[in-house]
């Protein structure tokens, strides 16, 4: 998520906070119609801001949330949404590598850590390091997870799974149970299964770590 997107959402959390109950649920409603559109996570959070406005004015008038937007939700966002500039193709390209880099990135991590780790117990065994049985599990698990959610995600909203994932604090926590089944079996599961070229695999997991990382803070 870019910079600009970063303080655009600070902004919006904290004007939302002064909405009365009804605005907020009015708010939550559309934001939920918003967050599966197939525009950039900038726009999604400039439209929340133009509805926080409103809302803000309806009550100032003394007006209900309803009056607001009309009344019809659905109406509403698909009017808003119609005049929104769609993903380019370029953009939704950038959006799927991230889409397959950001959770490679995390499991990519785990293994630097534990390379190092390796590296100052068993030094004599440089450049080889071991795969172990847990990690290759674990992995699996992981990996198979995470694709099922990406998949999941761009089927039923036809939008980029690292949107969906920034925008619903929800999803961010349905991937923690395997994060940490994942970490459990690493740690717990030692048995080595076969050994890899270290210096080489450090790299590419330096590369994946360093792309998704350029593309996180790019990305609107």
């Amino acid at each position: 998520m870019s910079k600009r997107t970063r303080k655009l959402r600070r902004l919006n959390r904290q004007l939302d906070e002064k909405l009365t109950p009804a605005s907020t649920a009015m708010l939550y409603q559309i934001t939920r119609r918003i967050r599966t559109a197939p525009i950039s996570a900038y726009q999604q959070e400039s439209i929340r801001h133009d509805v926080i406005e409103m809302l803000q004015e309806a009550e100032s008038r003394g007006a209900s949330p309803e009056d607001a937007i009309g009344g019809d939700i659905a109406a509403f966002c698909d009017s808003v949404l119609a005049e929104a500039t769609p993903l380019t193709a370029r953009e939704r390209r950038l959006y799927a590598l991230h889409d397959v880099l950001w959770p490679m990135s995390l499991p990519a991590a785990c293994m630097i850590g534990q390379h190092m780790v390796l590296l100052s117990l068993h030094a004599e065994g440089w450049p080889a390091v071991p795969v172990t049985t847990g990690i290759a599990v674990g992995i699996g698990f992981y990996l198979l997870a995470v694709c099922c959610a990406v998949l999941l995600t761009r089927t039923l909203t036809h939008s980029s799974f690292t949107q969906v994932y920034n925008g619903h604090l929800t999803v961010r926590l349905l991937l923690i149970p395997w994060w940490l089944i994942f970490v459990l079996l690493a740690m717990f599961w030692d048995q080595p299964l076969w050994y890899i070229n270290g210096p080489l695999v450090i790299a590419l997991e330096l590369l994946v770590l360093i792309v998704s990382l350029i593309l996180s803070a790019t990305l609107d």
